[in-house]
């Protein structure tokens, strides 16, 4: 039957045309004119140009058969699907207007201005005063004119933030065994924790004990959040939490799985209904949502980080987003929590990482629009609803790793500590950190069209060439439509879904949602398929699998016979081709569409090196031969650039199959040479030439530092660290095809370099 089948599908490449894609077509057996094949499948589309009808069969695969060989009655069947208007529940919505471009146009725009670098804000110097002992703390008010100290020694001041005096200190409760303070956003309360008074509540300008809490034994964490709430975390893991003056909190005790030590950091929303905490270097965090007039029912969600990842150091929490930094420095954004939806969440990791310090200290705006960590490397603050958008933060007098940085919530005002001696800047980096408020006002207002065209622009923009070499602009415009397109359906309970929807079913050119449906299904696909190797998926699974990723075929059908086809539209349909057994027409279709339209794609050309290695269909050589051919085709200051990136999947998939050329340390010889034929110095010329197409973003350098590592070179080790550590304060690239086995890897590795 297969070798029938064959015989129908033309090998050509597809021809550009009208098209009549088919959705909810029924399964049927369809046969030839003469009788003599047959096969069962649902029809998906018919190519009116070309007379060509595309049959999706029940194991996955689609074939192509010229109409004219089929049947009399499938013939009819075929017309009568294809003829048919839109229904009533899709009407064809309209195109894209006057006011749609000129507003897509104002995206792109607000898209690039917020990706573009920063210079570093002017600082001020306010004052700077010398103290006794080093600050173990440092809270301030949310309007900036105060700020409680507390100290390793356990004493606790507050200081005017205007002209650095002490106003308040001294007080029994305030010297010596002070374990924890927090102040008030109005800056008129101070709350402090001690051995002998375990809560007390005063008077920020006059030291007036104002309240005496009643804690059975005094808390380790301490927070204000609000100007009439206190939460405060005990040594046991548990909690309390009330209103400012109440004589008894509410207490929770959290349940910690056997062997896992208790919380003992905490995180507070702006609006005190939520709390995240966490064991400091543990692997445990847990989410609190307090009920509330609208939500009567407390929400609880539990993480675990994976033995895998470094422990956790940091965190972060709003009404709107959750963050959790490990000892590595990668953050895990864990997206929103309603409490009528407790445990519905996005988890993901972002772009960046630090490479030889964790970031800890967590601050958000009063208007949860900023978020920052502050770690021994300087400021690292970015958008709260975007932070790919990250940006790097320090005075020009800070040292790494001998200062300490504290940043105030209004993000105008950072305490340095050096020696002895504490200082006060002032740095409006508020106007620095940039964000795309427009595309969730687009998203908000139902501006669907708009932000389809600002897709469009986005994918032929001019600057997209060098950043397409690692992460298309187009890649975080997706990721941003997505949040905001979850976080207006939250709100109204996945009604605002169903209009996403009829619009990406109605609209004469609805792109954006074509990619955004298919990299859904694409994710559900191995979602369902696990991560583990094909041979040891279940059966169940492998079919999921199948389906899900011939879903993204049929989604994407459409786009791929344009003239101009989406970089993510060409990736996603090369990782169906790859489930789906690397059929040949498809391959040779994504390759054309890659190579008109997006010859600097690199994770699309990646995909096809892989359909041409040995272990699926290829000949050794044939991956290297196509390698030359695409770098031929683009301009030499491009050409070492995507040599390296292509490679570097070559690379690992090489050592994945040969685990004995793995590096245990630094020390050994160079192995890997003798067995993966690859251009070692056109790699790291690749690193050094991405370093100067992306002169503000670390992915080149991070590239040059684990290639040097792997072929032992130190002085190359030594020379990227540098850069990484001067130009990007030690932060490196997340890249896709690093493993968490090659970060730690490279960490213990530079462990082994002198000095």
């Amino acid at each position: 039957m297969r070798h029938h089948i064959l015989a129908w599908t033309v090998c050509a490449l597809l021809l550009m045309g009208v098209a009549h894609p088919v959705s909810g077509a029924e399964t049927r057996k369809w046969q030839s004119h003469d009788g003599k094949y047959n096969v069962t499948g649902e029809l998906q589309e018919f190519r009116e140009a070309t007379g060509e009808v595309l049959i999706h069969k029940e194991n996955g695969k689609t074939i192509t058969v010229p109409l004219s060989v089929l049947s009399a009655a499938d013939q009819e069947y075929v017309k009568a699907q294809t003829t048919q208007p839109h229904d009533a529940e899709h009407p064809p919505a309209k195109a894209a207007t006057e006011s749609d471009e000129q507003l897509a146009k104002e995206l792109v725009e607000q898209f690039l201005a917020a990706h573009q670098p920063i210079q570093q804000p002017t600082w001020e110097k306010i004052w700077a005063e010398p103290v006794s002992s080093k600050p173990r703390e440092i809270v301030f008010s949310q309007q900036g004119d105060l700020c409680a100290i507390l100290d390793e020694a356990g004493n606790c001041v507050v200081r005017d933030l205007i002209d650095g005096t002490i106003v308040v200190q001294g007080e029994r409760a305030l010297v010596g065994n002070v374990l924890a303070c927090a102040i008030s956003p109005d800056g008129k309360l101070v709350l402090t924790s001690s051995l002998e008074q375990p809560a007390i509540l005063w008077d920020a300008r006059s030291g007036k004990q104002l309240h005496l809490y009643k804690t059975p034994r005094a808390p380790i964490k301490v927070s204000l959040p609000t100007a009439d709430r206190v939460v405060m975390l005990f040594e046991d893991g548990s909690f309390s939490h009330g209103p400012l003056r109440q004589a008894k909190l509410t207490n929770i005790l959290p349940q910690f799985p056997d062997g896992e030590l208790p919380a003992d950091s905490l995180a507070v929303s702006p609006n005190g209904l939520d709390v995240l905490i966490w064991k400091n270097k543990g692997r445990l965090a847990q989410h609190y949502q307090f009920p509330t007039k609208a939500a009567s029912k407390a929400g609880v969600r539990k993480y675990r980080t994976p033995q895998e990842f470094e422990p956790l150091t940091g965190g972060l929490i709003t009404k709107h987003f959750q963050a959790l930094f490990d000892l590595s420095g990668r953050m895990r954004w864990l997206g929103t929590m309603e409490a009528s939806r407790p445990g519905k969440s996005r988890l993901a990791w972002t772009r960046y990482t630090t490479l030889r310090t964790h970031l800890e200290r967590g601050v958000v705006s009063p208007d949860e629009r900023l978020g920052a960590f502050v770690s021994e490397h300087g400021v690292l603050a970015f958008p709260a609803e975007n932070p790919a958008l990250w940006k790097m933060f320090a005075p020009p007098a800070f040292q790494e790793k001998s200062n300490l940085l504290w940043l105030a919530p209004d993000f105008q005002r950072l305490a340095m500590y050096d020696s002895g001696r504490l200082t006060l800047y002032r740095a409006d980096l508020t106007n620095q950190i940039r964000d795309v408020p427009l595309l969730r006002k687009c998203v908000e207002n139902k501006k669907f069209q708009a932000l389809n065209q600002a897709y469009l622009l986005l994918d032929q923009s001019p600057a997209y060439s060098a950043r397409s070499l690692i992460q298309p602009y187009t890649q975080d415009y997706l990721q941003l439509v997505d949040d905001a397109l979850n976080y207006q359906s939250e709100q109204t309970n996945g009604e605002f879904l169903a209009e996403w929807d009829n619009w990406a079913a109605a609209a004469e050119d609805a792109t954006l949602g074509t990619v955004y449906y298919a990299q859904k299904a694409a994710a559900a696909a191995w979602a369902a398929r696990g991560g583990d190797t094909a041979a040891n998926v279940k059966p169940g699974d492998m079919k999921k699998f199948l389906d899900k990723m011939a879903e993204t075929r049929k989604l994407l059908l459409p786009l791929m016979q344009r003239k101009h086809v989406p970089a993510e539209a060409v990736y996603q349909w090369l990782r169906a081709c790859q489930a789906l057994g690397w059929e040949e027409e498809d391959v040779a279709l994504g390759m054309e569409k890659l190579l008109k339209s997006h010859p600097y794609h690199a994770d699309s050309h990646r995909m096809i090196m892989f359909s041409l290695l040995p272990r699926w269909h290829g000949e050794p050589g044939d991956a290297q031969a196509y390698s030359e051919k695409v770098i031929e085709a683009v301009p030499p200051e491009y050409q070492d650039a995507l040599y390296c990136v292509m490679h570097l999947s070559i690379l690992r998939q090489k050592q994945m199959m040969q685990p004995d050329i793995l590096f245990d340390e630094i020390k050994n010889p160079p192995r890997v040479l003798d067995n993966l034929e690859l251009e070692w110095e056109r790699l790291l010329s690749g690193a050094d030439q991405l370093s100067e197409l992306l002169p503000d973003d670390p992915y080149g350098p991070t590239l040059g530092l684990y290639l040097s590592i792997q072929i032992c070179d130190v002085p190359k080790t030594k020379h990227y660290l540098k850069i990484i550590d001067e130009k990007f304060r030690g932060i490196i690239a997340q890249i896709e095809y690093f493993s968490y086995a090659d970060m730690y890897f490279l960490r213990e590795a530079l462990k082994a370099i002198p000095d």
